[in-house]
């Protein structure tokens, strides 16, 4: 499987989680029965925060997506934490965002190799445990 497909489907999800989030957040023309419904504020501030993940991942920067990623979940966690959202949509917007960041891979640089003091050469002295005349370690 090319990268490419899951990188679609992560922008798919995050833009149907930013339009899910903001619709969830407003109110409609009909005159239905009121359901449960996220504070509009909350609304947008989510979706926003999942169009940044989307716009830095597909901008290549996967260790900046992971870090709003968390963030997002961080923000959700402590909005069902505050009882801003309804119990319908909690376990679904939890599981949404720890997925989220589950699915964003940030490979951590790779380790600087140690530097010398540029005291040893490498060769001649300080190699080895012999000491002056004789075969070394004599304890």
């Amino acid at each position: 499987m090319s990268t490419a497909c899951p990188r679609r489907w992560l922008i798919v999800s995050l833009t149907a989680c930013s339009c899910a989030l903001v619709g969830a957040g407003c109110g409609s023309t009909r005159h239905a029965a009121p359901g449960p419904r996220l504070p509009h504020a909350l609304a947008q501030r989510l979706a926003g925060e999942a169009d940044a993940v989307a716009a830095s991942y597909r901008a290549g920067d996967l260790c900046g997506a992971q870090r709003q990623a968390a963030r997002l979940r961080a923000e959700v966690t402590r909005a069902i934490n505050a009882r801003h959202v309804p119990a319908p949509f909690q376990e679904e917007m939890q599981g949404a965002a720890t997925s989220l960041v589950a699915g964003i891979s940030c490979a951590p640089p790779p380790p600087q190799p140690p530097r010398s003091s540029g005291k040893e050469t490498g060769h001649g002295h300080g190699k080895g445990n012999k000491k002056h005349g004789g075969e070394g370690g004599g304890d």
